[in-house]
């Protein structure tokens, strides 16, 4: 048996017992109580944990390393607080809906029914259109727009189970809508549909309605389990559900925030902007989404696709065709000044470096121009401690494999372009003087990437 699978049956196990028993004193017993959820963590390697998901600032870490010691598994200890729903009361952004009387959220997507193509749907939390009211939904309630025009109406969504246990599974509601379907999101793209895959530490995307803002993500967690105690009409008020089999998502910049109130409901899409997943929950630490596969499933829908890709988030100018050469170059560029990164962060280096050979000019005109011209990549520096490094290294290491991969599919076009058309970056660590006044396009790793620099 895996790693990670050896943890997701210590989480089966977790969900149905009470840890709180046999407790001897009362700093064990408040350990024990603060441990709000359990979940599958990676970190930036790869490599599983099983989470202590806890709601304090500082977390009583000896005292659960002692209760939960038997488990025998990599284990780590994480702050979810104030992990919530991110609706808000009232709104007037354009990108909000809500139900009458109810909360304000996001427009996910449009939906079709597999079964009946030609039924469109919009697709957003059910905290959203039907719970976050003061009254029970019922089918054929209105959704509003922010300017309380009528987009849908309610047609399905799933009833919460409360409980001590971990019944729920997703968060989302349906309603019918006879607007024209219009997958093209702000920032994002055109969607192309969806995917059930999501790994350990692939990069994913949201746009959030509320600051108008693309935000990058790495995912850390493929089992989050999670309790909530939210307020939701025909409930007692401490009433409380347990999510499981959620996925957290955390800022691929430290201390960097991913969503801000008003974004439940909006979409989660990968590099090639498939939606993985509808956002649930998040707070400045981390953000939670459904899986979308689940969402499929019990509505029995999809995404509508765009027809044509001709207008996403950044159309990638047409560059020269790459050969065996040029291809190590790019290669080799990407192991010297981003080995450390995960595939997301060589994917945006890569970027910048086929960004600069559609734009010709004192950079170079082709790919080995463009990667060896002097004072550019560092890594080519023959100073740079990087420089015999990356003249050595060969198939042979693992790394250099995943980066001719990397510049192979960012080369041929298929890995879409995270940086919005970057030309420039450098390490969060320095400020050059060529970015002082500049506005970044992205952050993702430890790179600050910028589309703007003449």
């Amino acid at each position: 048996m895996t790693e990670a699978k050896i943890i997701d049956a210590c989480i089966a196990t977790l969900r149905v017992t009470d840890r709180t028993c046999g407790c001897r004193t009362q700093s064990a017993r408040r350990a024990a109580q603060s441990v709000v959820g359990y979940g599958r963590w990676h970190n930036e390697t790869g490599v599983p944990h099983l989470c202590l998901y806890v709601n304090v600032a500082k977390p009583d870490i000896s005292n659960l390393r002692r209760i939960y010691r038997e488990l025998d598994v990599p284990m780590v200890v994480r702050n979810t607080r104030p992990l919530g729903w991110q609706h808000v009361a009232v709104s007037s952004n354009p990108g909000f809906i809500h139900r009458d009387g109810g909360e304000h959220g996001s427009l996910g997507c449009f939906v079709q029914r597999l079964s009946a193509p030609d039924e469109h749907y919009v697709l957003s939390n059910a905290h959203v259109m039907a719970w976050g009211s003061q009254q029970p939904a019922a089918e054929s309630d209105p959704i509003l727009a922010a300017d309380g025009t009528e987009i849908a109406k309610l047609s399905d969504w799933v009833r919460p189970i409360p409980g001590p246990g971990f019944e729920n599974v997703i968060d989302a509601a349906i309603a019918r809508t006879e607007l024209e379907p219009d997958n093209v999101i702000e920032g994002l793209g055109s969607l192309v549909g969806s995917s059930a895959i999501i790994t350990p530490n692939m990069l994913v995307r949201l746009r959030s309605p509320a600051t108008q803002q693309v935000s990058v993500g790495r995912v850390t967690d493929l089992n989050f389990n999670h309790r909530f105690t939210p307020r939701i009409p025909g409930q007692p008020p401490s009433a409380s559900y347990g999510f499981m089999g959620q996925v957290i998502v955390e800022p691929v910049v430290r201390g960097g925030r991913l969503t801000a109130p008003g974004d439940s409901g909006s979409v989660w899409v990968n590099e090639q902007n498939e939606v993985v997943g509808l956002h649930v929950a998040g707070s400045h630490l981390m953000a939670a989404f459904c899986r979308f596969s689940a969402i499929r499933k019990r509505f029995d829908v999809d995404v509508i696709p765009v027809a044509t890709q001709a207008d996403t988030a950044f159309v990638a100018r047409s560059v020269p065709q790459a050969d065996s050469d040029s291809l190590d170059t790019v290669a080799r560029t990407i192991f010297g000044e981003a080995r450390g990164e995960n595939r997301g962060g060589r994917i945006a280096v890569a970027w910048v470096i086929r960004n600069r050979v559609s734009e010709p000019g004192w950079w170079g005109d082709d790919y080995v121009s463009v990667c060896r011209k002097a004072w550019q990549f560092s890594c080519w520096n023959q100073g740079d401690p990087n420089y015999e490094l990356l003249l050595r290294v060969d198939d042979s290491n693992a790394v250099f494999r995943e980066c001719l991969d990397v510049a192979d599919d960012v080369v041929s076009g298929r890995a879409p372009d995270p940086t919005y058309g970057a030309t420039h970056y450098h390490h969060q660590a320095i400020q050059p003087t060529w970015s002082v006044d500049a506005e970044p396009s992205v952050r993702i790793g430890v790179h600050v990437f910028y589309n703007d620099i003449s």
